[in-house]
């Protein structure tokens, strides 16, 4: 239980913290956060999202028309998480709901960090110290103005586990086994559902380390068994995932993403000193500090993890104090600054030959360890603070506290300075263009419709685009248009933007309009508005085509249906430009039904002459059999739950 005098510094600690991410605009409702990523991607899908579940079906969609001819939905972890804090934002609107992800998420990293402090016995100022470092860090800071929604609400991953574990593992609470045990892998069950995998799998690897590091014979089986179980509940959402893997770009062999960034050694400096390399654009510098020396921007997103100089200082003074002193820290500070030194390491060039010799492409850009040097550098002030208030020579302890506080408070001015470079409020809404809206309204029909990636509008969430943003695409999909649009060899790219096809890929995939922001002088021109520009396709693909003098008709109920009804003299293929994926069904006039391949592009259906009603479905794979795995590992943990006292009993 926390008393009341805990209760105030924690919440004097969340005040703080989300007073760096939350303007008062913000707060008001007037505006929300900036974030690039989230306003052409999660925002689309949390809205998909909503518009299902709160709809007739009350069911979250399998498939997602979308985008790139239609793409797993509910497979797909980036276009659906299952965290806890995720899930609450289905009940904002997405255009504010953005802005309480981020507050939600800095709160938690925030608070869990204190909790972890307080168990490891630091003191309330040096606890909140750390805390605030961590949810306040260039790592979680810089990400915002990006938009990486799903790393963010991942951010709380690691102290969270870690605090879970610290209390699992210790002896005093032998009592709590049983509690602490179910604790420990609920924790792991959240966090392994968040949307992007990376933070998680770097927490759940550090809390695995952790008990061995803490714990030793049946109690330490216990545990790993506990996170074992714990992430095997995922089943039912990560089996799905695993199968899409096995089927997705993941599995070709292409050139390395653009955003597969190895921390050149260069950008260790900018540990200290944030702007060595200049600023990317969007942070609010004064110009004339361009970010240079790298390839491109992304180099200085994911490899910006700057916490301050206080707390680099900190853990610098404490590795010399205890090489004088020859003597070690507590086992819980030697585990930390170990996954930091670590974190480094696996973040340089030094060890990315090793991930090469990996056949599959698993955790991209391993400068994104420097999540757990941020958590242990952080850790490192708190501790700091403690060892300067015990330090011998101050006999008047208000003296230190002093120090302390002006310390502290030239560190808040540092780190908050420079974290609020990337806190942006804005009055955002996916914009309305009624001159396009009412041509596409009135023609359109269930034709594609090509938008540039760059432009958020309000359209792009009612007609499917033939282009796409994600890390994983089909990829029988992907090659087919890479082939169309002449992409070279080795081509790898997470956002494809049909509006710069050429006209003939447009038309396979069935596109009949195109919108952007740079004219085209090889497509016949609508209308501009709005400094945009609408394209029309001659002869587009259809939706759905049969043999000659056959009428097709193509009706689509839902996301996971497609209706297509056939009149005609002539048996034949139906065919449908949709994606193939191995979770389409199809039966005809009920009957099931075979689906092939149609030209790499779609699916068809052999039908008879005559009338026919072709009804094709789409279930996720693999859903029914990452069911029965969570069940079996709720059941096998229930057991280990009811047994837990038992075995503490035989590890005493």
């Amino acid at each position: 239980m926390i008393d009341r005098v805990s209760a105030l510094w924690a919440a004097a600690l969340l005040i703080l913290t989300e007073s760096v991410y939350l303007p008062w605009s913000v707060l008001r409702g007037k505006d929300t956060l900036y974030g690039w990523d989230y306003f052409l991607l999660h925002a689309r899908r949390l809205a998909f999202a909503r518009d299902a579940i709160f709809g007739r079906r009350h069911l979250v969609p399998g498939w997602y028309p979308r985008e790139m001819l239609g793409t797993p939905f509910n497979a797909n972890l980036q276009n659906f998480p299952w965290m806890p804090s995720h899930l609450v934002l289905l009940f904002l609107d997405p255009t504010v709901a953005y802005s309480a992800g981020i507050a939600i998420a800095a709160a938690l990293s925030a608070l869990f960090t204190y909790l972890f402090c307080r168990r490891a016995g630091l003191t309330q100022i040096a606890a909140v110290a750390a805390a605030w470092t961590f949810a306040c860090a260039g790592f979680f800071s810089a990400r915002v103005m990006v938009g990486h929604l799903l790393t963010l609400e991942a951010y709380p991953s690691l102290p969270l586990l870690l605090w879970l574990a610290d209390r699992a593992t210790d002896p005093q609470r032998a009592r709590s086994q049983r509690a602490d045990t179910l604790a420990l892998a609920f924790g792991v069950t959240c966090v392994v559902v968040a949307g992007h995998p990376q933070l998680p799998a770097y927490s759940v690897a550090a809390t695995l380390l952790y008990v061995i590091w803490r714990s030793r014979g049946l109690v330490c089986a216990r545990l790993l068994s506990a996170v074992v179980l714990g992430a095997g509940a995922t089943m039912v959402v990560w089996w799905p995932m695993l199968l899409l893997i096995q089927r997705s770009t993941r599995i070709l062999s292409l050139n390395p993403a653009s955003n597969d960034i190895v921390m050149p050694y260069r950008r260790l400096l900018a540990l200290a000193i944030p702007g060595i390399d200049g600023w990317a654009n969007g942070a609010q510098v004064p110009p004339g500090h361009p970010f240079t020396g790298y390839s491109h921007p992304g180099y200085f997103w994911d490899t910006f993890a700057y916490t301050g100089i206080l707390p680099v200082l900190a853990a610098a003074v404490l590795v010399i104090l205890c090489a004088v002193r020859r003597r070690w820290p507590a086992p819980r500070w030697v585990f930390l600054a170990v996954i930091g030194v670590a974190a480094i390491l696996g973040a340089l060039p030094l060890l990315d030959p090793l991930r090469h010799a990996i056949p599959v492409t698993i955790l991209r850009s391993p400068s994104r360890l420097l999540y757990l040097y941020t958590f242990s550098v952080s850790i490192a002030l708190g501790v700091g603070v403690d060892a300067f208030l015990r330090w011998g020579p101050f006999k008047n302890p208000i003296f230190a506290r002093v120090v302390v506080f002006i310390c502290l408070a030239l560190h808040g001015w540092d780190l908050g300075g420079v974290a609020r470079l990337f806190i942006l409020p804005t009055h955002w809404h996916p914009l309305e263009v009624p001159a396009i809206d009412q041509i596409l309204a009135r023609e359109a029909g269930e034709s594609r419709v090509a938008v540039s990636r760059v432009l958020s509008l309000q359209l792009a969430e009612k007609h499917d685009d033939p282009g796409g943003f994600d890390s994983i695409f089909l990829a029988d999909t992907y090659r087919t248009l890479a082939s169309l649009t002449g992409a070279p060899a080795g081509w790898n790219e997470e956002s494809i933007d049909a509006s710069t096809w050429p006209e003939s890929a447009l038309q396979a995939t069935g596109a009949k309009y195109v919108i952007t922001w740079q004219p085209r002088k090889d497509l016949d021109l609508i209308t501009t508005a709005s400094g945009l520009w609408m394209y029309r396709i001659d002869d587009p693909a259809p939706r759905a085509a049969g043999p000659p003098r056959d009428k097709i008709t193509y009706l689509r109920p839902s996301s996971d249906q497609i209706v297509i009804r056939s009149e005609g003299p002539q048996a034949g293929p139906v065919s449908v430009l949709e994606a193939s994926d191995s979770g389409w069904s199809a039966d005809v006039d009920g009957a099931a039904a075979h689906i092939s391949r149609a030209n790499g592009l779609g699916m068809a259906v052999q039908v008879a002459a005559g009338s026919h009603e072709i009804r094709l479905r789409y279930r996720t794979p693999g859903r029914t059999t990452g069911m029965l795995l969570s069940l079996l590992s709720l059941l096998v943990l229930a057991v280990l739950a009811m047994t837990s006292d038992e075995i503490g009993r035989l590890a005493q």
